[in-house]
């Protein structure tokens, strides 16, 4: 286990996938890096606070179903050396539904390799 894994929950899934999230009245487009059964990280052009509360839309996609999921923001860091000012926001899910449960579940077993 890297340093990065020390402490979380839920095992880590890189993956790149269009999402909205909502603070206060505004939708906003994201880019999720990775994703757990606990919480994800997302890639955007407006900044988030820790402790924040926010809403995230999965929009029907191959990988998960569509879906909207309440979240805690744990993380908002400027990421260095973007051509425009991008954030690296982590939340922590509030409610992952079935739906949402169940799709990184198969997104997990895709890359596991068989024990056969």
């Amino acid at each position: 286990m890297d340093s990065s894994e020390r402490g979380r929950k839920c095992p880590r899934k890189e993956i790149q996938l269009g999402i909205l999230f909502k603070q206060g009245v505004e939708w906003y487009p994201a880019t999720i890096r990775d994703l757990s059964e606990g919480g994800l990280a997302f890639e955007t052009d407006m900044p988030a606070k820790p402790g924040d509360w926010c809403h995230i839309y999965f929009s029907e996609s191959e990988e998960v179903g569509t879906t909207e999921l309440n979240a805690e923001v744990v993380r908002s860091e400027i990421i260095e050396g973007s051509p425009s000012a991008k954030y690296l926001v982590a939340v922590r899910l509030i409610d992952a539904n079935d739906q949402y449960m169940q799709d990184v579940q198969v997104i997990f077993q895709e890359d596991s390799p068989d024990e056969n």
